[in-house]
């Protein structure tokens, strides 16, 4: 995760306008959004901001950032460590609860937040990859076992018969002990 994350940091980050149909345009280094990602906030550099964006991204799944704006610029970007955020579903709105140092809890809309949503199910919230990895784990541990059972044990059939007719007990018992006798049957039924 820290290579990953220290070899995306040290990356150039520009701010690209794009140009006729969607091709790639000119660099545009006096864009306000050029000057918050070269300077994100007076306690980070870009390097660290954006390491902190990608170890949150690597290990949570997802990652946030405050956005701070001046006259609707953005003039600062905060990070907010992943566990200091809940993600929740406003009416037709994705609303951010933050909480401080102090666990005072405030809502943000999503003008006001930078979120980077990794590996998702939902779309809206990401999952960690290490928890995934885990399940992917548990899942195929379950299916090796599963397997090996399968191949001790034999498969074990569950069916039932059924019949229109009123059996007596006799005939119900003469009925089972004729299916288990049948060839095919008898190589899957336990003893």
């Amino acid at each position: 995760i820290t290579l990953i994350a220290d070899t995306g940091s040290i990356l150039p980050l520009r701010v690209m306008e794009s140009g006729e149909d969607n091709a790639v345009g000119q660099h545009r280094p006096t864009h306000p959004a050029q000057r918050v990602l070269d300077t994100p906030n007076g306690l980070q550099s870009s390097f660290t901001f954006r390491r902190s964006m990608a170890l949150s991204l690597a290990g949570w799944g997802n990652a946030y950032a405050i956005i701070n704006r001046r006259d609707g610029a953005p003039v600062e970007l905060v990070f907010v460590p992943p566990t200091s955020v809940a993600v929740r579903d406003f009416e037709d709105l994705v609303i951010y609860d933050v909480a401080d140092a102090t666990g005072r809890k405030v809502t943000l809309p999503p003008s006001r937040m930078l979120h980077v949503v990794g590996h998702t199910v939902d779309g809206r919230r990401g999952i960690s990859p290490v928890a995934f990895f885990r399940h992917l784990t548990e899942r195929d541990d379950a299916m090796t076992d599963f397997g090996a059972a399968f191949y001790e044990e034999g498969p074990r059939v569950a069916g039932w018969l059924e019949t229109q007719a009123t059996l007596s007990e006799e005939k119900a018992n003469e009925l089972e002990d004729r299916f288990r006798r049948h060839p095919r049957i008898a190589t899957l039924m336990p003893e």
